[in-house]
Formats: structure tokens, C-alpha cells, sequence
């Protein structure tokens, strides 16, 4: 047969990109061919099959054989073609979806199997063998089956133990201590999912309180502007330039627009101071039952501190120009 006439020839790598006619299991001189290959350390390769699709599975010769390294097709994206054959036997995967390769006739075609996915396998074994003549056939598939790229930590029955790294099995290796058996390992490290900062429709809290503040404090200046050029006696001279009784009158009263206008600034301060308590409870809060969120800087309060101090200050005035004026100052 081929196979013993190849291991008879000196071959170190033996590649079968075939199986039986419909998995029937072969006479037992296919099985005793292949132990005599692996009797002489030669590494073998074989197509796991092209009758997965729909889901169906069936045990091929002669992949599922023992020692043999059963090789299935993956695609694009490093996953199960479709049409590849599933199973326990299956040791690994390799690129079987759009091949190029040749045909008769000198020409070329783009076809898909694990026709082709087992000889990409069988290169991989050939250089490891040049490069560790010494390893046993057990030692060169477990190298493979090791260092084979793999979502999961072990092995599965649609890909084995991975598609094959041939930078990987090459480079990746402690030859003193060749591998013997593959060892289930962590699969693709899982990505780092990104950091996504929180999306607010329309204002914050904390930007309504220093918008409503801003209209605070402008209305406030212009009114306080207001109020004390009509109290100051500098204010309220007549054409002549004198400061006659019924100015002076006129000063000292407070009319119900003053009156409105008082009662405004006064629930400024108390909105205001409200919302500094508010907001250091929120920032409480957050530090106690939730360290690891993103902390409020000390700007957001600052501005609403200023504010409440700003009014409080014009509040404080207003009282004092009150009382005096009140009082008969000038």
C-alpha cells in the first residue's frame, strides 16, 4: 500500500486528504498501514470530511483512527465551515473555505474541503519535524494541538483544539520539554469592554440650577442698580439740582414693586442655599455608596456658592439701606 511504501521511502510526514465511501469502517489492513507509519514515528495527517453539513455527523477512516491527527476545515473567521466534519476525533482545524490550488491540465482552481485543510496541517508538522528530528509523532500533533488558536480553553468537537498557528507551533516551544499530551489552556483573551461615558439629553441638574442662578444675579444687579439710584438722595435731586421734602419722601417709602422685588431676592438666597445642601448630599452620597463612580468636581459647586453668596450679600445690603433710609438717614 502507499502508506508503508512512503514510511519504507524515509518519509517523516504522511498527509491523507481522503476518507472511506460513506464512513463505512475499512478492512483492517488501512488501520494496521497506519500503525506501522506511527510504529516509525511518522506523523500522520488526515481529512476529517466534507458531510457536516445540516448537522450530521459520522466517524471517517482514516481520521478517527488513533495517533492520526484529524483535521477539520475552518473558515473566514476562524470558525467550523460549514460543510466540514464534526466529532470527538477531530484534533484540529485549519483554512479550508476558497482555497487555490492546482488541477489538471496546468491550471488552477478555488474549491473548499478539508481536502486542503489537512496538508496546510501536514507543512506545519514537516517543519517541526525538520526542526526536532528527534520528537516523536505523539510529540509533534500535541505541539500542534497546543499551540492551535482556540476560543474556549480546551477542546471541542467542531474545531478540535483550534485552527493551527503555524508562527505559534514553531516558536512557542521548550525543547527540552516537548509537549506530550495537550493541556486545556485559557482561549482568546476576552476584550476589555470600552469605557463609555454617560449620555445626558438636555441639562444636568446642576446646569439648571446655574442657568436659573444667572438669571438670578442679572435681574438682581439691574434691580439693585435700580433701587439704590432711587434711594440715594444723589439720585433723586430735582431739575435745579436741589433735594427738595418730596423727594426726600418719596425716598424713604418702599412701594409694592420694591416690595415684590425684595420677596424675589429673598427666594433667590433660599433656592440658592437649598441648592449647595442638595448638592453636597449628592456628592455624599455618591462617595459613600458608590466609590467607583466618576466624582462631581468642585467647580459644579463653586458656582452655586458664589451665587448664594453674591445674594446673600445684596440681600444683607438691601436690609441695611432699608433700615437706614427708614430710620431718616439720608
Amino acid at each position: 500500500m502507499s502508506i508503508r511504501y512512503a514510511v519504507d521511502a524515509g518519509a517523516d510526514v504522511i498527509n491523507i486528504s481522503q476518507d472511506t465511501a460513506n464512513a463505512v469502517r475499512p478492512e483492517a489492513s488501512l488501520k494496521q498501514a497506519v500503525d506501522y507509519a506511527l510504529d516509525h514515528k511518522v506523523v500522520v495527517v488526515a481529512s476529517a470530511g466534507n458531510d457536516g453539513l445540516g448537522g450530521n455527523v459520522k466517524i471517517t477512516y482514516p481520521a478517527s483512527f488513533k495517533g492520526v491527527l484529524a483535521v477539520a476545515s475552518s473558515d473566514r473567521n476562524n470558525e467550523r465551515a460549514s460543510f466540514s466534519q464534526s466529532g470527538d476525533f477531530v484534533g484540529v482545524a485549519a483554512p479550508g473555505v476558497d482555497m487555490i490550488s492546482t488541477v489538471p491540465g496546468d491550471g488552477h482552481c478555488s474549491d473548499n474541503g478539508t481536502s486542503f485543510s489537512a496538508p496546510y496541517v501536514a507543512g506545519v508538522a514537516a517543519l517541526l519535524k525538520a526542526k526536532h528530528p528527534n520528537w516523536t509523532a505523539q510529540q509533534v500533533v500535541a505541539q500542534i494541538q497546543q499551540t492551535a488558536e482556540r476560543s474556549i480553553p480546551g477542546r471541542d468537537r467542531l474545531v478540535g483544539w483550534g485552527v493551527v498557528d503555524p508562527v505559534k507551533a514553531l516558536t512557542d516551544i521548550d525543547p527540552a520539554n516537548p509537549v506530550e499530551s495537550p493541556r486545556p489552556e485559557s482561549g482568546v483573551a476576552k476584550g476589555v469592554a470600552p469605557s463609555v461615558e454617560p449620555v445626558h439629553l438636555g441639562e444636568s441638574e446642576q446646569e439648571r440650577n446655574v442657568r436659573l442662578g444667572t438669571y438670578v444675579v442679572v435681574g438682581g444687579w439691574f434691580w439693585w442698580l435700580d433701587w439704590a439710584e432711587r434711594r440715594s438722595p444723589c439720585g433723586m435731586r430735582a431739575g435745579d439740582g436741589t433735594f427738595n421734602d418730596e423727594d426726600r419722601a418719596g425716598a424713604t417709602s418702599m412701594n409694592a414693586l420694591d416690595k415684590l422685588n425684595l420677596i424675589g431676592i429673598v427666594l433667590a438666597v433660599v433656592f440658592l442655599a437649598m441648592a449647595c445642601i442638595k448638592a453636597e448630599w449628592v456628592r455624599d452620597r455618591r462617595r459613600r455608596f458608590n466609590p467607583g463612580a466618576e466624582e462631581v468636581p468642585d467647580s459644579a459647586f463653586t458656582v452655586t456658592r458664589i451665587l448664594f453668596v453674591f445674594l446673600a450679600g445684596m440681600l444683607i445690603y438691601m436690609a441695611i439701606q432699608g433700615f437706614g433710609v427708614s430710620a431718616g438717614q439720608p
